[in-house]
């Protein structure tokens, strides 16, 4: 079994092992495919990575110098 080959235990989750990166950076790009390849595996966030994950709505801002209306807090509890 290599770096960053999943392993299964009898009852949990697969888990993954990448190398430590060098401190001179010489096993730079294993090391950052290893990474990537984990990360998609194991996490699920490639579309970060690639950043083509949609960003969330904004949250609606309203003044902070006064009490909230019904209305405004209604659309802030549905945002």
């Amino acid at each position: 079994m290599g770096p960053a080959e999943p392993t299964n235990s009898s009852n949990g989750p697969k888990s993954f092992s990448v190398s430590k990166l060098a401190h001179d950076s010489s096993n730079w790009i294993m090391w950052k495919c290893k990474t990537l390849t984990t990360l998609a595996a194991s996490h699920g966030v490639m579309r970060h990575i690639q950043g083509t994950a949609r960003a969330p709505p904004p949250i609606p801002m309203f003044p902070t110098t006064r009490p909230l209306t019904a209305a405004e807090e209604d659309q802030l509890e549905a945002a």
